[in-house]
């Protein structure tokens, strides 16, 4: 993020991204996923039969993220379920700018101002499973996994489904 902010080739002033990236090392009884994620990007692990979230998404009406965002002078609007509008981080109470519908970003510096920052969250999880076990790791922006047109459920390598959060 930091180095976003001083390559002044890059305007990053009203534009971001988010990020999640996970390790996963082999255990004699199964396999260790560090997993880090800033924003709504998400890793998901599909392993004995259940889908198993690996991060929790930086939405911004999440307590801990809206407390930070608030605490920092920021604004963060409601979600509302029937006009279908996603909480999203505002400068102020005016809701003028920027209306970012995450509470960490790796750029997004005018939101930075108010609390939006780039540290990821870092979560370690076993998970156990044997030699011969099929077991599927999907990482995805906020897209995939929000639309339900692109991703209803996921295959699971066997051919049944798993349903996703979403």
């Amino acid at each position: 993020d930091d180095a976003l902010r001083k390559d002044k080739a890059i305007s990053t002033k009203f534009s971001g991204t988010t990020a999640t990236v996970c390790l996963c090392l082999q255990e004699a009884d199964g396999v260790l996923i560090h997993s880090a994620n800033a924003g709504d990007s998400r890793a998901i692990l599909v392993a004995s039969g259940q889908a198993i979230d690996l991060t929790d998404d930086h939405k911004p009406d999440r307590e801990s993220e809206r407390e930070r965002i608030t605490g920092t002078g920021g604004h963060v609007s409601a979600a509302n379920a029937e006009t279908g509008a996603v909480a999203r981080v505002w400068l102020d109470g005016s809701e003028q700018l920027p209306g970012l519908a995450v509470a960490r970003s790796l750029g997004d510096h005018v939101a930075s101002r108010v609390g939006v920052y780039a540290e990821p969250e870092v979560t370690t999880r076993r998970v156990a499973c044997r030699p011969g076990d099929e077991v599927t790791l999907v990482l995805g922006s906020d897209g995939v996994f929000e639309s339900r047109r692109m991703v209803e459920h996921m295959p699971a390598p066997n051919g049944s489904q798993h349903r996703l959060r979403g």
